[in-house]
């Protein structure tokens, strides 16, 4: 009875062997760090592939192979830093075996590079002042990834310069466009200070020695101080009666300033805003916040 199991379970994996062997070329060209599925058979296979609702075409072994070579080709132009000829066969693989997780992953990342190059393309591009080849990287960007805000930015930058060659109107001149910082202008020379007198006063004649007129907030208030200095310059000036008062000051103009008392909300209300873009390439969106 055992001889004639033994036959028997050898004729069995005979005919596992003859079921298996068509896929074994597909399975010998997936990437060694793939995990190789068990064998099953070609009815197991179609119910587990082929959802209740409705029926997809299995992929076959001719399939597998071509997108296995397009992925080790687009491989090895990835690690050229040939991230757009990449994307494409791994695209392509992927299309071929929509099975395999990896081709679409490595599609993703892919992706994420060539924008980022071709968005570094686009900067040296505007620095050189070549629109033609700006524009096109920033255009192949935007269709790479239309979610892009990077890209987005150099777009809306480069409308932005294409409207500012021509002449505007005088009341829109300035309309569009961020304010520079004012710069003080004060009359140079030394002062000497002997004073003491309530904040506002003191602050006012200081600023005032030196062509500056002051616009006091409200929020400055308290007792007398007393300020005794000599030969100071403006920006010391301004730095003793800050100290002496409690108070900062915030240019308005060349000749104007206004001054609060120095306190985190008064800082937040009167100190200029400044803008600044910094381009961080690589990342996704939960990154950059």
């Amino acid at each position: 009875m055992m001889g004639s199991l033994m036959r028997h379970g050898g004729l069995a994996v005979a005919i596992l062997l003859a079921v298996s062997a068509p896929n074994a070329d597909a399975q010998q060209a997936t990437l060694p760090n793939q995990t190789s599925a068990p064998q099953v058979t070609s009815a197991q296979a179609a119910a587990q592939q082929i959802p209740s609702t409705e029926k997809t075409k299995p992929v076959s072994g001719k399939d597998r192979r071509r997108a296995a070579k397009l992925f080790i080709e687009a491989t090895k132009l990835f690690e050229q830093e040939q991230f757009d000829s990449a994307l494409r066969d791994y695209e392509k693989a992927a299309a071929l075996d929509p099975s395999n997780v990896n081709y679409s992953a490595a599609a993703k990342v892919a992706r994420s590079h060539a924008v980022t190059e071709l968005i570094q393309v686009a900067a040296k591009a505007r620095m050189g002042k070549d629109v033609a080849a700006e524009r096109a990287a920033l255009e192949r960007a935007a269709e790479l990834d239309p979610q892009n805000e990077q890209a987005a930015e150099h777009l809306r930058r480069m409308a932005d310069d294409a409207m500012a060659v021509h002449p505007k109107a005088i009341y829109e001149q300035a309309a569009s466009s961020l304010g520079e910082t004012p710069t003080l202008e004060p009359i140079g020379g030394k002062h000497s200070f002997h004073l003491r007198s309530d904040r506002r006063q003191m602050i006012q004649t200081v600023f005032r020695s030196y062509g500056i007129e002051a616009s006091v907030d409200q929020s400055v208030s308290g007792s007398s101080v007393k300020l005794d200095v000599d030969d100071l310059a403006f920006e010391q000036a301004v730095q003793a009666v800050g100290m002496v008062t409690s108070t900062f000051m915030v240019p308005l103009d060349a000749h104007r300033v206004v001054v609060a008392r120095d306190t985190r909300e008064n800082r937040l209300q009167f100190t200029r805003l400044e803008l600044e873009t910094i381009y961080v390439g690589g990342l996704t969106a939960a990154e950059l916040t």
